[in-house]
């Protein structure tokens, strides 16, 4: 059967000489995976390499049976032109940071057009960002905790000043290991009262940026199965390092 959707980009591995596996999380599908040929030719290639990068939106046709895992890429072509992401090496980091996060906490198949809106959006802020937006990744990952339906609760007060990682909410005592402490919890607490369209209002030094991305990693890693982590952390962080 043949399927028409909306989609953005998540990975894409080599198949063979012809063809690429490619993830893409559609609008009404969920996360599939799809063969896509030609992407490794010279000619027809270079045009599809120019759309296949994270977190591009795609319009996408595709053959896909029920119950098929694999599916096969008809057409592809870009849905929108980013203004100034393709031309930032910092915002296509970002981006490629957070399509490891999706890839690695989304299940494959299960539909949300609500958290596929919600993406689409952020990254269009992203886009229309001229300054302070290395913080954007962070306030990302905690609204779409959201979605993911491990949001972390916001019940702090001054008896309760330290986010637990494995219980989910803050707590009156300090674990080693096992809690933010106080000034992240602080930070903590701030950020997930904010919007994903305030992001002009937080401010983030690189020592609090870095702590509390460590600490998002850790808590998807708790509470996702099988989240094997990003490998991408390292640049992000690198890329921010003189941020403030």
């Amino acid at each position: 059967m043949i399927h028409k959707d909306l989609g953005l980009i998540l990975k894409q591995i080599k198949y063979n000489d012809k063809s690429n596996i490619i993830t893409i999380l559609t609008r009404n599908y969920g996360k599939k995976s799809f063969l896509l040929f030609g992407i490794n030719s010279k000619t027809k290639g270079k045009l599809l390499r120019n759309i296949i990068n994270p977190l591009y939106p795609v319009q996408v046709v595709f053959y896909l049976k029920e119950n098929q895992t694999l599916g096969k890429i008809k057409e592809i072509s870009l849905a929108d032109n980013y203004q100034t992401i393709t031309t930032s090496f910092e915002k296509k980091a970002i981006l490629m940071f957070l399509s490891e996060i999706l890839t690695n906490t989304l299940m494959e198949g299960i539909e949300d057009s609500q958290m596929f809106d919600f993406i689409m959006r952020s990254i269009q802020l992203l886009d229309m960002a001229e300054n302070n937006f290395a913080n954007f990744h962070i306030l990302f990952i905690l609204k779409l905790l959201n979605y993911l339906g491990i949001s972390p609760m916001n019940n702090y007060s001054q008896q309760l000043p330290f986010f637990s990682i494995d219980q989910g909410h803050f707590v009156s005592i300090y674990e080693s290991g096992k809690t933010l402490d106080l000034r992240r919890s602080q930070l903590l607490s701030r950020l997930l009262g904010m919007s994903i369209t305030e992001l002009d209002k937080v401010k983030l030094n690189h020592s609090d940026r870095n702590a509390l991305l460590h600490f998002l990693i850790d808590y998807l890693g708790f509470h996702v199965d099988k989240f094997s982590g990003v490998k991408s952390l390292d640049i992000l962080e690198e890329l921010f390092d003189q941020s403030s």
